[in-house]
């Protein structure tokens, strides 16, 4: 029960960090090409913009790193997450 347990968490946790990292991506690629507010960009940006803001710090004159930044500490961040993790399912 408890592996079980713990392969569902690293499931969930793999598939939400995915959805962010493609969240983040999708809006980085709508910023570049399209200036139209639809529905679907407001709701991208009310997702995205509070993940983005503790990485703020990341500017470069007018160039903005944040989104980079934030990808990187997904991914760094999910696979440290998910080795602690199955670290409890080889024991």
């Amino acid at each position: 029960m408890k592996e079980q347990l713990l392969q569902f968490l690293i499931l969930f946790i793999t598939i939400f960090s995915r959805f962010l990292y493609w969240a983040i991506f999708l809006y980085i690629l709508l910023s570049w090409v399209s200036r139209k507010k639809t529905p679907f960009s407001k709701w991208l940006q009310a997702l995205v913009i509070p993940l983005l803001k503790p990485f703020r710090f990341a500017k470069l004159g007018m160039l903005d790193f944040s989104p980079v930044v934030a990808l990187l500490a997904i991914e760094f961040g999910t696979g440290w997450i998910i080795q602690f993790l199955s670290q409890f399912l080889a024991s």
